[in-house]
């Protein structure tokens, strides 16, 4: 069923010898964070922590059918939980559930959280032994390069 929908049937209403047609209006609420589309997919916005989000951590995510765990992909917003969604007919196969995730992230860094992303960004792009710290040396020395021959023009 869907908003809109109409329902039709004929009963006996008490002390009614005959039966009667009733037309009944499917109404439905909103939810408080599913939002149902046409084709039956269910699609939720999750708030996330940015830093469980970089790492890609599990978390749970609310649908129809209850919880489901989902990994975080860094980089990756929109996430598909297939057949979590309703009915596509009456007794057709479910839809899917579309998971948008919101990062979260402080506005402002405490002193804490700023020295624990200084040791991060020293163990990645300050590490020469890492493949992100090669590329970083290799990318510092062309600007230097670059810097270099630009002063001379």
């Amino acid at each position: 069923m869907r908003d809109g929908h109409v329902l039709h049937a004929r009963v006996r209403l008490e002390g009614d010898e005959g039966k009667q047609a009733l037309n009944v209006r499917v109404s439905l609420v909103p939810h408080e964070f599913f939002v149902l589309q046409e084709d039956g997919a269910v699609k939720v916005e999750v708030p996330v922590d940015g830093f469980a989000w970089v790492a890609g951590r599990w978390i749970d995510v609310p649908t129809p059918y209850g919880a489901q765990q989902m990994r975080l992909q860094r980089g990756a917003l929109t996430y598909r939980i297939r057949n979590q969604g309703f009915p596509v007919g009456p007794k057709g196969p479910r839809a899917d559930c579309l998971v948008t995730v919101v990062p979260l992230f402080p506005r402002d860094v405490m002193a804490r959280q700023e020295a624990w992303l200084d040791k991060l960004v020293a163990s990645n792009t300050g590490d020469p032994s890492t493949e992100a710290g090669i590329r970083a040396q290799a990318w510092a020395g062309t600007m230097a390069e670059w810097l270099g021959r630009s002063r001379d023009c």
